[in-house]
């Protein structure tokens, strides 16, 4: 299966919402970088970013459609770096790096 790659550039005050499969079976993160670069050309410079995350703390064990993702279906989630991640730490994290 080859890894596709997409960037998404939200403007200052943007909320994303990841939840089903973009949550447990997608790797997403805030790239490492003092710019960003929207069309040819347009280049914007970043300046301070918060990142919150907010999940529902369960009374009951979970029961999603993502048992092998999910790190309350399995303890073994738990220390991976990454969900999609095997293959991606076998490249270096080229991608995080640029």
């Amino acid at each position: 299966v080859p890894l596709v790659s997409k960037n998404v550039w939200l403007p200052p005050r943007s909320l994303l919402v990841i939840k089903g499969e973009a949550r447990y079976a997608w790797q997403h993160g805030i790239a490492w970088r003092k710019t960003d670069c929207l069309q040819e050309g347009q280049v914007v410079q970043r300046s301070r970013r918060v990142s919150l995350t907010f999940r529902r703390a369960r009374g009951r064990p979970c029961q999603c459609a993502w048992p092998m993702m999910c790190d309350g279906q399995n303890p073994e989630a738990h220390a991976l770096p990454s969900r999609v991640g095997q293959r991606d730490n076998a490249a270096g994290y080229a991608a995080a790096a640029a």
